[in-house]
């Protein structure tokens, strides 16, 4: 399997005719003849459809278009690497694909797409899609898709959220295949910030991901205070110059059930132990000053 990145133009125009679709990325779904591919349409329109399609034995089978369209019809760059070949037991398949623009002129409008292989469970591969839109004030469309029994292209979860304050991230797990989903409103040292997590998991009842009980959450800790604005003030004074905690947040411990009540305390929160230790290693690395712990908050 490999992992590809495409660049598109946005305001290019394409002039050969429509004949086929472009494939950025095909992705195995395990140890069988099937085989997700996605493809944009070569077309003259100013938006081209993104289209899903399911091979078996290399013939297409079955095909979805996508929600968002993109706006560039015309490739102008390609990279190529190799990645390692995923086995049908892997449960750490992860083969990306992005989908950008040029890095000038760049219309508020225009898409990205990022495209992920996922195990669901160890016998039921998926894609999760990723979809991006604006400059500025981004929407955002996540979606997964898995084969059927009856080869059939299905949607089996999905978010859509508009412009705003609230950051989204996604990421799955290998051990137990959960979705983990975390969502983030920063402040710039103005006011409280918040961090929320939440797990799904594939269903073999309903066929489907369905909301599970969240993966533990774990929190490197720099500072806890009575009052919020003591807590902003150190953290603005600990990120001045080097910014060494500029992705630290400064979070109320009510939300978080294994924590002590009524304090407001400067940390990195993460379902990953290893990443919230690393983060804290670096803040100190990067200012003596700095001084902390980890602990588990949920």
């Amino acid at each position: 399997m490999k992992s590809l990145l495409f660049i598109f133009s946005v305001f290019t125009p394409y002039a050969s005719i429509a004949k086929t679709l472009m494939i950025p990325g095909t992705f195995p779904t395990g140890k069988n003849l099937y085989v997700f591919q996605l493809g944009i349409q070569d077309c003259h329109e100013a938006r081209c459809p993104i289209v899903l399609q399911l091979l078996k034995s290399k013939k297409v089978i079955n095909s979805k278009t996508l929600e968002w369209d993109a706006t560039a019809p015309r490739i102008i760059n390609q990279n190529q690497k190799s990645q390692e070949s995923a086995s049908g037991n892997d449960a750490n398949i992860s083969n990306n694909v992005i989908v950008t623009e040029t890095s000038i002129n760049i219309a508020p409008a225009s898409p990205t797409l990022s495209v992920q292989a996922v195990i669901l469970t160890k016998i039921q591969p998926a894609l999760l899609i990723d979809q991006t839109i604006g400059f500025d004030h981004v929407s955002r469309l996540i979606e997964i898709y898995t084969r059927t029994k009856e080869d059939k292209i299905k949607r089996v979860w999905r978010l859509k959220s508009g412009p705003g304050p609230r950051w989204i991230s996604i990421s799955m797990t290998h051990q137990n295949h959960q979705l983990v989903l975390t969502s983030t409103v920063t402040s710039s040292y103005t006011a409280l910030e918040l961090w929320q997590q939440n797990s799904y998991a594939w269903s073999t009842q309903s066929n489907k991901m369905e909301k599970t009980k969240s993966s533990p959450t774990y929190f490197a800790i720099i500072g806890s205070y009575t009052r919020l604005t003591k807590a902003i003030a150190i953290k603005r004074e600990l990120d001045l110059n080097k910014r060494c905690v500029s992705n630290f947040l400064v979070l109320k411990t009510d939300s978080y059930n294994k924590l002590k009540k009524g304090l407001f305390v400067i940390a990195y929160p993460s379902y990953d132990k290893n990443t919230v230790t690393s983060k804290l290693a670096n803040a100190k690395k990067c200012n003596p000053k700095i001084d902390g712990y980890i602990k588990r908050a949920q």
